[in-house]
């Protein structure tokens, strides 16, 4: 089975459940200044366990995602990122575009990361999200 899409499917959560947009995939675009970005870096190794009824056992995917609410004050870029953490802090056991993901936990609490030249401010906070294959 292939890789899932993790910061798809975590866009696509945000979007499709929580009601939280715009959401973009690996970068904030340039407009408009309200909104939120899911990336993915690196993390560790995926998680090989044996058992189970697929041939090989059961592979866990690991991933690490940044989380970026961007706002024009810093009060509603604070106040957006909480809405993230609101949202997916504790999440486990949901289906979310045919993957199977078994806990989603914040790994950093939520904090500053910098105002832009335009006046925008973006919040930031980390997670670690486990699919299984």
């Amino acid at each position: 089975m292939p890789a899932p899409k993790i910061a798809v499917d975590i866009q696509d959560y945000l979007v499709n459940t929580s009601l939280i947009t715009p959401v973009t995939v690996d970068m904030l675009a340039p407009t408009p200044i309200l909104q939120y970005a899911v990336m993915e870096y690196s993390g560790p190794p995926n998680i090989k366990t044996h058992g189970g009824s697929s041939p090989g056992g059961i592979a866990l995917d690991e991933a690490v995602l940044q989380i970026m609410a961007r706002a024009a004050s810093k009060q509603a870029a604070r106040d957006n990122i909480h809405s993230v953490v609101n949202a997916l802090d504790g999440l486990g056991d949901v289906t979310i575009n045919s993957t199977s993901y078994s806990f989603i936990r914040g790994i950093s609490r939520p904090r500053f990361l910098i105002a832009e030249e335009g006046g925008a401010n973006i919040f930031v906070w980390e997670i670690m999200v486990t699919a299984r294959r």
